[in-house]
């Protein structure tokens, strides 16, 4: 099972863009025969959102978070379709034409509201250039990940107390 380390060096890699099919993904996040056959258990096909043709099916990934707790996060993986299945129960998917993965990681929403803020609230809490928090942010320092540490909401950027720690220390 993959640390919380090494599935944030994943999602940094940029390797994600270039899965084409479930091997692919497999590979990248080391996943095994068996730990794969237990994923699929847990798919969740969304056709109804996917665009005419396509398929999106959920696989939940665990990894051991910071805490050294089993967590997870959502892989959303949008497949063709194969054969349309006429009552709408189940798609036949072409597993080797995977058109794009996205993560989905909801840690935002397992944080307290207190521990997030936004670029303004921070700049004035911890006395940090709101301009320098946006760069921090946008150039990924010191392995800052969108979604997990930060995340732009509409012209809202929203950053973690753990981001700023991680960035600047304990301010």
């Amino acid at each position: 099972m993959l640390s919380e380390k090494e599935l944030k060096n994943i999602i940094k890699s940029g390797i994600i863009e270039r899965i084409k099919n479930t091997d692919d993904l497999k590979f990248a996040f080391g996943i095994t025969e068996k730990e794969w056959d237990k994923m699929q258990t847990f798919a969740q096909s969304s056709t109804d959102l996917a665009s005419e043709g396509t398929c999106d099916v959920d696989y939940q990934l665990n990894y051991i978070n910071s805490d050294d707790e089993e967590d997870f996060v959502i892989l959303s993986c949008n497949f063709n379709i194969l054969e349309k299945d006429p009552e709408g129960y189940e798609d036949e998917i072409d597993d080797y034409n995977i058109n794009n993965v996205t993560i989905s990681i909801d840690e935002f929403e397992l944080l307290e509201l207190e521990d997030v803020l936004d670029l303004s609230e921070a700049s004035q809490k911890y006395g940090i250039n709101i301009n320098t928090l946006k760069s921090a942010c946008q150039k990924g320092l010191n392995g800052l990940i969108e979604g997990i540490d930060y995340k732009k909401s509409g012209r809202v950027w929203l950053i973690t107390k753990n981001a700023i720690k991680k960035v600047w220390g304990n301010n």
